[in-house]
């Protein structure tokens, strides 16, 4: 007849091969997961690197757009169109990321449509001119398009993607060449003569 000690022997076992198949199922489970997650990610870095590439190289045509040519007979003011992003229609997993980065993607749609709104205020008020909205135009959809290839490099690196095209060096050295323009504007300013004030503005003692 089995005895107490052997009773609490064959329990301790039973208790102790349930606990290694529970945490077996367990560790499988989180290893399950895991790949998920990652296979989750990479299909992301994938699908939305392919957008975002797309629209850094729009923004990049909009900030090289001047207008049509002088003999150009067309109504319109800008010869290329604005660039579309739609992350949201993107079939993947957002959870899959980092969620900082995440917000920086879904948020670009609506820094576009700020970019759109400033630059249609702008064009509506009766002191400006085509030339002053098109160069508004362009510096936005600079910072746009350096914001966009910035987020796609991240994205390559988390996804393991092949390296990305020269449209961020290219959208960089827009900028510097923007910069050098306002810098060579703001210096011709100051070097302006200072214009003297008329007699008849000169108010009288």
């Amino acid at each position: 007849m089995m005895d107490m000690d052997d009773k609490l022997i064959g329990f301790l076992y039973a208790v102790v091969g349930a606990a290694i198949a529970l945490l077996g199922k367990w560790a499988i489970d989180a290893i399950t997961r895991r790949s998920e997650k990652s296979n989750h990610a990479a299909y992301l870095c994938v699908r939305v690197v392919c957008e975002l590439d797309r629209f850094a190289t729009g923004c990049a045509a909009v900030a090289q757009d001047f207008g049509p040519e002088p003999d150009d007979e067309t109504s319109e003011m800008a010869t290329v169109r604005d660039p579309s992003f739609a992350p949201h229609d993107l079939p993947v997993d957002w959870k899959s990321v980092d969620i900082r980065l995440v917000y920086d993607v879904l948020n670009l749609p609506g820094e576009q449509a700020l970019a759109e709104t400033r630059i249609t205020e702008h064009w509506n008020h009766a002191w400006t001119d085509a030339e002053s909205t098109l160069e508004m135009r362009r510096e936005l959809y600079l910072k746009l398009g350096l914001k966009a290839a910035r987020l796609s490099r991240s994205l390559r690196r988390i996804g393991k993607l092949p390296p990305a095209d020269d449209s961020l060096d290219r959208l960089e050295e827009l900028d510097g060449e923007a910069k050098e323009r306002a810098a060579a504007v703001a210096k011709r300013l100051t070097e302006l003569p200072e214009t003297p004030w008329p007699a008849s503005a000169v108010p009288k003692a």
